[in-house]
């Protein structure tokens, strides 16, 4: 007790310190974010990581800025790295958001950026539907996840429910853009689904 005593005011400001440090990092990363700077972004959350590893925002920013630098990735000396580069970074999204889903299940932002992620950076879109199905169970007016979703089952051959998702997304949105976008694909799958053999 004596001990406890002695060392608990250095203790206390330890962790205040610790704690002070880990959102220094965190507010450093959001705002290279806002800056487009994520690149920098990326070192500062990995610093973040270290001080609040149970923080599912983190991840999610993590996630979106390792796929900004995974489309970003060039091969300047033409060394053939740039491939296994954008791989790495794309990995690490995909690792990012499905840890912040696993934080925080309600965390629809990383159940969206999964399915963009899927269906448009990794041409897996059937790994995406279950992210978006639950994001869509979480926020069912969501007319961007509705959009990708009906992609995701149109090319993994599933147009019976993309057909009838692009009906939902015609009765949801006021959005006339999204609404014609519905309109032709629902037209394109139709046409595809009966079109004579």
């Amino acid at each position: 007790r004596e001990a406890i005593g002695r060392y608990e005011s250095r203790i206390e400001e330890q962790t205040r310190t610790a704690a002070q440090a880990g959102i220094y990092w965190k507010i450093l990363a959001a705002r290279y974010i806002y800056r487009g700077m994520f690149g920098e972004a990326l070192d500062a959350l990995q610093r973040a990581v270290e001080y609040f590893p149970e923080d599912s925002s983190l991840y999610y920013m993590t996630g979106i800025s390792a796929s900004v630098m995974a489309k970003s990735t060039l091969d300047f000396a033409r060394n053939g790295g740039a491939s296994s580069e954008r791989a790495r970074l794309f990995s690490l999204a995909e690792e990012a958001h499905k840890r912040a889903v696993a934080l925080d299940a309600k965390n629809v932002r990383s159940l969206y950026a999964l399915g963009v992620l899927y269906v448009f950076e990794l041409d897996r879109p059937a790994d995406a539907v279950p992210y978006l199905e639950r994001d869509l169970s979480l926020q069912a007016k969501d007319a961007d996840s509705m959009v990708i979703l009906a992609r995701a089952y149109y090319v993994a051959g599933r147009r019976d429910e993309a057909a009838a998702l692009y009906d939902r997304i015609l009765t949801t949105t006021k959005d006339e853009r999204k609404r014609a976008e519905a309109e032709a694909n629902k037209k394109t799958v139709l046409d595809e689904l009966y079109a004579p053999r």
